[in-house]
């Protein structure tokens, strides 16, 4: 199954799965170290 790229994914969902890192990380991760984790 290929991998999706963050930015292919809906603006709606972005901003949800980065709010939901944000609850769960302890400092803000930068959007290579989101698609490294992927």
């Amino acid at each position: 199954m290929p991998k999706l790229h963050f930015n292919d994914l809906p603006v709606e969902l972005q901003a949800s799965i980065r709010r939901d890192l944000g609850i769960r990380s302890s400092r803000s991760m930068t959007m290579d170290e989101v698609r490294r984790n992927a």
